[in-house]
């Protein structure tokens, strides 16, 4: 957790260079667990949450309001596997664009989604903001590379959506959330 006036400065902007307000609180978790405490925490006492990634975009998506508890994700980011065979690799939302593009490549695969941060840009925020890059005209923006999403819900509650997945009926809940 940092509280500090300086962090609290940084975690306030993004790269869009507007601002909303100071965070009271930056939660920096290590494991989806803390990420989803966090999450919980802040539903349980009616505090305001931000999630974040790398501050790259340019959108203000990750602009907290005064008084808002900022969740970043910099820290997630674990591999959890990569299957060449069915185009899949699962990833935490920490991870850089530009890494999975890396072991993507390492792979004999193409992950296209390529916003000019890729070198910063983490994937959590690209799925936040949907982003594209200049391969997106051919490929799609990032919601088409997305199969299924492990995400906490507004009441910290850990969920999992995805396209093909038996718990996916109805509405398409990747589209919803990217």
């Amino acid at each position: 957790m940092l509280d500090d006036a300086a962090a609290r400065r940084v975690y306030a902007l993004d790269s869009s260079h507007m601002q909303l307000g100071r965070p009271w609180v930056v939660a920096l978790p290590a494991t989806a667990e803390q990420a989803r405490a966090v999450v919980a925490l802040c539903a349980e006492h009616a505090i305001p949450l931000v999630c974040r990634g790398s501050g790259t975009g340019l959108s203000g998506g990750a602009l907290p309001p005064d008084g808002a508890v900022v969740l970043g994700t910099g820290r997630l980011r674990a591999v959890h596997g990569l299957d060449p065979d069915r185009r899949f690799i699962e990833v935490q939302p920490g991870i850089l664009n530009e890494e999975v593009s890396r072991r993507a490549a390492a792979a004999g695969l193409h992950f296209a989604p390529d916003p000019s941060s890729q070198s910063a840009a983490s994937i959590g925020g690209n799925i936040a903001e949907n982003a594209g890059g200049p391969h997106c005209l051919r490929y799609g923006v990032t919601l088409r590379h997305v199969r299924r999403l492990d995400w906490v819900d507004a009441r910290g509650r850990a969920r999992t959506t995805g396209r093909g997945l038996a718990v996916e009926r109805g509405l398409d809940l990747v589209s919803l959330l990217c």
